[in-house]
């Protein structure tokens, strides 16, 4: 299991959820949160950053939790194949007939989402234009970089369905971006 949360232990409810679907006649859906702080506590290396290289950080005050939602991972680097991953498994060990996929919209390139400067968007705008990364919104490749920003976060929830499709070609799968 890629991201089980060690107080469940050995338990699988969404397992015991799943079947008991099934059994009623009710389609089950997975939801699963492809939000950052799963994963960025272990990988800080993967959290979105400012243009300036300073760590991306949202607002606490927003959220009822102070820890929650607090850092986004960089969908341009390996939290981009972690969450494919774990999207793949769910589809393989649960008969679900669709997925909701929470958070998209905080990405950068979504329809909230920060403008990353991390190493990996860096490397990916350079090897895909051939220019650096803007300095800021008055730089002339500012327009440039605001699509290919939208055209990354574009691809990569095309990358979620095909991840779900994979395995499930029936299933849906829906991503949620609060707006």
């Amino acid at each position: 299991d890629l991201y089980k949360h060690p107080a469940l232990g050995a338990a699988d409810f969404f397992g015991e959820f799943v079947r008991e679907c099934r059994t009623a006649g009710i389609l089950p859906f997975a939801y699963v949160a492809v939000l950052g702080d799963l994963i960025t506590s272990d990988h800080p290396e993967w959290r979105v950053k400012y243009l300036d290289g300073s760590l991306w950080e949202r607002g606490r005050a927003r959220f009822a939790v102070e820890q929650s939602f607090r850092y986004e991972y960089c969908i341009n680097g390996p939290g981009r194949n972690f969450f494919l991953t774990v999207v793949r498994e769910v589809a393989s060990k649960y008969d679900v007939a669709g997925f909701w996929l929470d958070g998209m919209g905080a990405f950068p390139g979504g329809p909230k989402g920060a403008t990353c400067g991390c190493d990996y968007c860096k490397a990916r705008f350079k090897k895909d234009t051939g220019r650096d990364l803007p300095k800021g919104p008055s730089d002339a490749s500012w327009p440039e970089f605001n699509q290919w920003r939208r055209q990354k976060y574009d691809e990569y929830c095309a990358d979620l369905r095909d991840a779900v499709h994979s395995v499930r070609p029936q299933a849906r799968s829906e991503e949620h971006t609060s707006e």
